[in-house]
């Protein structure tokens, strides 16, 4: 998959984030992350030697989205009441 032309595509290589670093961003294995991608759930580049890349503006933005989402999120505790 490979995104449509955006600002996060025009940052340069210091933009890009490896597999390993989204996983520990997100708290998930690697092969999640893989799997997201390939799912089209979050955009990526590859290499010329095929290792995918993610945009970080991208992926800092489906962070801000997942922590919006946990912090509206009743508790547990709060579930049982």
């Amino acid at each position: 998959m490979t995104p449509s032309t955006g600002a996060a595509e025009d940052e340069g290589p210091a933009a890009l984030l490896k597999t390993a670093e989204v996983a520990r961003l997100f708290r998930v294995s690697r092969s999640t992350v893989t799997s997201w991608a390939y799912r089209g759930l979050i955009p990526y580049t590859k290499t010329p030697t095929g290792h995918l890349r993610f945009y970080r503006a991208s992926i800092e933005q489906r962070l801000a989205e997942r922590n919006a989402s946990v912090a509206e999120s009743p508790s547990p505790r709060e579930q049982r009441r």
